[in-house]
């Protein structure tokens, strides 16, 4: 009887012991960038980038000592805010002593008040559009344009800001977005007859954290009481940022009665120059 109980106890470990191993050997593993099945497993693809999981780990300690330093934490824009120098060089961040608390925050309509805060930023990590073809990799061939970063096998697309939600209503055909700008700006384009009211409708020009820079109206070229698109152009007058060579053109529809459900706006990113 001893002996029958020691025999099944040797199976039963035996079995457990395939079990183990085999599920070792049946798992999604990372192999030239992508994820390649192993065996039968049942566990779904993982979601996070092959490759990266390290460079995360990374940036989820810097995010949680960012926190716990009582600092605020931009997971979007990889920046540590109201931390101090010695923090940012400690973790080898690039420091700037007073910038915009509301830097990010490019709603013309949204008051910006002058903040100034200490942020830590991680240039180096590719994390959008721009930083993607900064670090030199090529822009496919489409639009909007896309890079792709093969240190985190991702595909970044820039942003062109709104320009197919209101394709139907307004066209503009200069500037076109990211494009780089000078005083005075010129602005052609053509809209809906109802952008307009008695013929104009106001553009606002911002600079990198939504401080408005210039605002005026420009006109249309032609009748405007109509259904069709209108020709429109006009010019606004500015002096250049000290800071930063990023801004926003926005062209808002006229709205004479101030109703919100009428509220309708183009807004694109621009490149100082």
């Amino acid at each position: 009887m001893k002996k029958i109980s020691l025999v099944i106890l040797i199976l039963v470990v035996i079995t457990g012991l395939f079990f183990v191993l085999r599920g070792d050997e049946e798992s999604w593993i990372c192999q030239s960038g992508d994820w390649v099945k192993q065996g039968d497993t049942s566990d779904e693809k993982p979601n996070l980038p092959c490759g990266i999981e390290d460079d995360l780990k990374v940036f989820d300690q810097i995010a949680g000592s960012c926190q716990v330093s009582e600092g605020n934490w931009l997971d979007t824009h990889k920046e540590c805010e109201e931390v101090d120098k010695t923090w940012c060089d400690g973790h080898q961040g690039y420091y700037s002593e007073c910038e915009s608390g509301c830097r990010h925050n490019h709603d013309a309509n949204v008051a910006c008040t002058a903040q100034c805060i200490g942020v830590c930023s991680f240039p180096n990590l590719v994390n959008d559009f721009n930083s993607c073809v900064e670090a030199g990799n090529p822009i496919m061939e489409s639009y909007p344009g896309q890079c792709r970063d093969p240190q985190s096998n991702q595909t970044f697309i820039e942003n062109i800001g709104n320009i197919f939600e209101v394709q139907d209503l307004i066209d503009l055909e200069t500037p076109r977005p990211n494009e780089k700008i000078s005083s005075p700006l010129v602005i052609r384009g053509d809209a809906l007859g109802n952008w307009f009211f008695e013929g104009d409708f106001p553009v606002i020009l911002t600079d990198w954290d939504g401080k408005i820079i210039a605002e005026g109206f420009v006109s249309s070229k032609g009748e405007w009481m109509v259904e069709g698109l209108v020709p429109f152009g006009g010019e606004l007058i500015f002096e250049k940022p000290d800071f930063d060579e990023r801004g926003t053109l926005i062209l808002k529809k006229d709205n004479p009665s101030d109703l919100p459900e009428h509220d309708n706006a183009l807004e694109i990113p621009i490149l100082f120059k």
